[in-house]
């Protein structure tokens, strides 16, 4: 799966979560949140927190999806 593009729509606390791991695990990985406050906020990064050791992973979350063909989209959303 690591040569596979991946979208995520929604960027909440499945989708961030999904985006942040598959990111760290070098999967090329776009978010896509309407929410606008979410999207400046990833720019520094996805927070993860719990059992394991808290970090901040860079990823992309954007506005818009990208126009480019995806092979896996994620539907994370209410």
């Amino acid at each position: 799966m690591h040569g596979d593009r991946v979208l995520v729509v929604g960027c909440g606390g499945i989708g961030g979560a999904l985006t942040a791991h598959l990111a760290e695990a070098g999967v090329p990985v776009v978010a896509v949140s309407r929410n606008p406050a979410v999207v400046a906020a990833a720019g520094e990064g996805l927070r993860l927190a719990g059992a394991f050791a808290p970090r901040t992973v860079p990823a992309t979350v954007v506005a818009v999806a990208p126009a480019q063909p995806v092979d896996w989209l994620l539907l994370a959303t209410q």
